[in-house]
């Protein structure tokens, strides 16, 4: 094999190493911030979906959930104190997804 070859064969090497550190570390971070936010109840819940991915799925929508009820309950808040204010951004939020 030429030089060249050589470079390129190990330049692809070392990428799909970094990718594939990439792919581990993201997941271990995942699993880590789950554990953070979750405690005890991560344990159980891989213990009771026998799998770590079962419990990933579940406990991430359990996470979107709670993100949604909360950004539910804060426009709901908003509404009640300020509702004219609230109908103006709802007029221009409805002019540009009409204009999309």
């Amino acid at each position: 094999m030429t030089p060249v070859a050589w470079l390129v064969v190990v330049i692809a090497i070392a990428v799909m190493i970094l990718a594939a550190g990439y792919v581990v570390m993201t997941a271990l971070n995942r699993r880590r911030l789950l554990k953070e936010r979750f405690g005890s109840e991560h344990d159980r819940t891989v213990r009771e979906r026998d799998g770590r991915k079962k419990a990933r799925q579940e406990l991430q929508a359990r996470e979107l959930h709670t993100a949604y009820a909360r950004k539910s309950s804060e426009v709901q808040e908003r509404s009640v104190d300020a509702p004219a204010r609230s109908d103006g951004q709802r007029a221009v939020s409805n002019m540009r997804e009409a204009d999309r």
